[in-house]
Protein backbone atom coordinates (compact mmCIF):
# COMPACT_ATOMS: atom_id res chain seq x y z
CA UNK A 1 0.00 0.00 0.00
CA UNK A 2 1.02 3.56 -0.92
CA UNK A 3 1.60 6.09 1.33
CA UNK A 4 0.25 9.73 1.19
CA UNK A 5 2.62 12.18 2.02
CA UNK A 6 1.18 15.31 4.07
CA UNK A 7 1.63 18.55 1.96
CA UNK A 8 4.81 21.08 3.42
CA UNK A 9 3.86 24.53 4.55
CA UNK A 10 5.45 27.11 5.94
CA UNK A 11 4.18 29.85 8.05
CA UNK A 12 6.28 32.98 7.64
CA UNK A 13 5.40 36.16 10.69
CA UNK A 14 8.78 38.38 10.94
CA UNK A 15 6.90 40.80 13.21
CA UNK A 16 6.93 40.07 16.51
CA UNK A 17 4.60 42.64 17.48
CA UNK A 18 2.13 40.76 16.05
CA UNK A 19 2.79 37.01 16.93
CA UNK A 20 -0.08 36.38 19.84
CA UNK A 21 -2.32 38.83 17.16
CA UNK A 22 -2.17 36.27 14.73
CA UNK A 23 -3.27 33.29 17.27
CA UNK A 24 -5.66 35.24 18.54
CA UNK A 25 -7.03 36.28 15.56
CA UNK A 26 -6.09 33.48 13.38
CA UNK A 27 -5.48 30.27 15.30
CA UNK A 28 -8.62 28.08 13.73
CA UNK A 29 -7.25 29.16 10.23
CA UNK A 30 -3.58 27.85 11.35
CA UNK A 31 -5.04 25.15 13.39
CA UNK A 32 -7.21 23.71 10.28
CA UNK A 33 -4.18 23.97 7.95
CA UNK A 34 -1.68 22.11 10.39
CA UNK A 35 -4.16 19.59 11.27
CA UNK A 36 -3.86 18.80 7.47
CA UNK A 37 -0.31 19.30 6.30
CA UNK A 38 3.44 19.18 7.72
CA UNK A 39 3.49 22.92 9.16
CA UNK A 40 6.63 24.76 9.87
CA UNK A 41 6.44 27.97 11.02
CA UNK A 42 9.51 30.83 11.39
CA UNK A 43 9.09 33.64 14.06
CA UNK A 44 12.21 35.72 12.30
CA UNK A 45 14.11 36.51 9.05
CA UNK A 46 16.65 33.81 10.27
CA UNK A 47 14.61 31.03 10.86
CA UNK A 48 12.93 31.35 7.38
CA UNK A 49 16.07 31.05 5.74
CA UNK A 50 17.00 27.94 7.87
CA UNK A 51 13.65 26.43 6.46
CA UNK A 52 14.73 26.77 2.80
CA UNK A 53 18.30 25.99 3.19
CA UNK A 54 16.88 22.96 4.65
CA UNK A 55 16.22 21.90 0.96
CA UNK A 56 12.88 21.43 1.67
CA UNK A 57 10.88 22.40 -0.73
CA UNK A 58 7.41 23.35 0.56
CA UNK A 59 3.82 23.05 -1.15
CA UNK A 60 3.00 26.64 -0.48
CA UNK A 61 4.34 29.52 1.77
CA UNK A 62 2.01 31.73 4.00
CA UNK A 63 2.98 35.42 4.51
CA UNK A 64 1.26 36.39 8.08
CA UNK A 65 2.31 39.63 8.42
CA UNK A 66 3.57 43.39 6.09
CA UNK A 67 7.25 42.55 7.80
CA UNK A 68 8.16 40.80 4.39
CA UNK A 69 8.54 44.15 2.54
CA UNK A 70 10.89 45.86 4.78
CA UNK A 71 14.60 46.57 3.12
CA UNK A 72 16.47 44.16 5.55
CA UNK A 73 14.02 41.08 4.28
CA UNK A 74 15.64 41.48 1.08
CA UNK A 75 17.47 38.30 1.06
CA UNK A 76 14.13 36.44 1.87
CA UNK A 77 12.48 38.41 -0.70
CA UNK A 78 14.38 37.28 -3.57
CA UNK A 79 14.34 33.38 -2.21
CA UNK A 80 10.26 33.91 -2.12
CA UNK A 81 10.33 35.28 -5.61
CA UNK A 82 12.60 32.44 -6.96
CA UNK A 83 10.19 29.82 -5.38
CA UNK A 84 7.34 31.35 -7.07
CA UNK A 85 9.08 31.45 -10.51
CA UNK A 86 9.65 27.94 -9.95
CA UNK A 87 6.14 26.91 -9.64
CA UNK A 88 5.66 27.49 -6.16
CA UNK A 89 2.28 28.57 -4.09
CA UNK A 90 2.73 32.19 -1.82
CA UNK A 91 0.10 33.36 -0.33
CA UNK A 92 -0.19 36.97 1.73
CA UNK A 93 -2.53 36.89 4.61
CA UNK A 94 -2.83 37.42 8.16
CA UNK A 95 -2.32 40.68 9.09
CA UNK A 96 -0.41 41.42 5.93
CA UNK A 97 -3.12 43.55 4.26
CA UNK A 98 -2.84 45.55 7.75
CA UNK A 99 0.45 46.18 8.35
CA UNK A 100 1.21 47.60 4.69
CA UNK A 101 1.11 51.04 3.57
CA UNK A 102 -0.28 51.22 0.21
CA UNK A 103 2.26 53.38 -1.56
CA UNK A 104 5.07 50.91 0.19
CA UNK A 105 2.82 47.71 -1.72
CA UNK A 106 2.94 48.76 -5.03
CA UNK A 107 6.65 49.73 -4.87
CA UNK A 108 7.26 46.25 -3.05
CA UNK A 109 5.33 44.31 -6.22
CA UNK A 110 6.75 46.26 -8.94
CA UNK A 111 10.45 46.14 -7.89
CA UNK A 112 10.28 42.63 -6.14
CA UNK A 113 7.62 40.49 -8.02
CA UNK A 114 7.73 42.85 -11.49
CA UNK A 115 3.79 42.79 -11.02
CA UNK A 116 1.95 46.25 -11.77
CA UNK A 117 -0.23 46.42 -8.55
CA UNK A 118 -1.40 48.82 -6.89
CA UNK A 119 -3.38 48.95 -3.69
CA UNK A 120 -7.61 49.97 -4.57
CA UNK A 121 -9.32 52.44 -2.55
CA UNK A 122 -11.01 52.06 1.09
CA UNK A 123 -13.74 53.26 2.07
CA UNK A 124 -15.60 52.39 5.73
CA UNK A 125 -19.01 53.50 6.17
CA UNK A 126 -22.70 52.48 7.94
CA UNK A 127 -25.53 51.64 6.59
CA UNK A 128 -28.41 52.43 8.31
CA UNK A 129 -31.80 50.90 7.94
Amino acid sequence: MESLTKAEIFVFSLDSAFHQSLRDGHGHLLDAIEGQTSLRRANDTPEAMRLFDENCVPTGILITDAEIIAPRNEALSRRLGDYVRNGGTLLLGGFFSSGVRPNDLGRYMREKWNLPWAAGSYHRTTLYT
